[in-house]
């Protein structure tokens, strides 16, 4: 993944803003009393989605005229030479995502379901 800092100019972008606001809060009493709002950290993800960049990005069904989700679809992440560099699958509300990507360019292919 080191080569991919030169990045031809016609090559589709993704970028996001990373977010460092927590998910939770704790809500057990402080030693006064009164409920901590202070975050709580429960467990320690294996990939931390504020390091890079994230592509998050829904899929639609072509076989609707409305916009119905397609879950189930794979997703195939491309380098901008073409080369695939991750795979995921859609959810149950059409969504994929792509978590702690070096920052470059990078294009999506949707591999749709049968």
């Amino acid at each position: 993944l080191s080569n991919l800092s030169s990045t031809p100019s016609n090559s589709p972008t993704a970028s996001a803003s990373p977010s460092s606001s927590p998910t939770s809060t704790s809500s057990s009493p402080s030693s006064s009393g009164q409920p901590s709002a202070l975050p709580s950290v429960t467990s320690s993800p294996t990939v931390s989605p504020t390091e890079g960049m994230v592509i998050n990005r829904r899929v639609w069904d072509p076989c609707y005229l409305d916009q119905v989700a397609l879950s189930g679809a794979i997703v195939l992440l491309k380098d901008y030479s073409g080369n695939i560099i991750d795979e995921t699958t859609t959810n149950d509300d059409g969504y994929y995502v792509f978590f702690s990507l070096p920052w470059s360019r990078y294009s999506v292919e949707v591999v749709y379901p049968e």
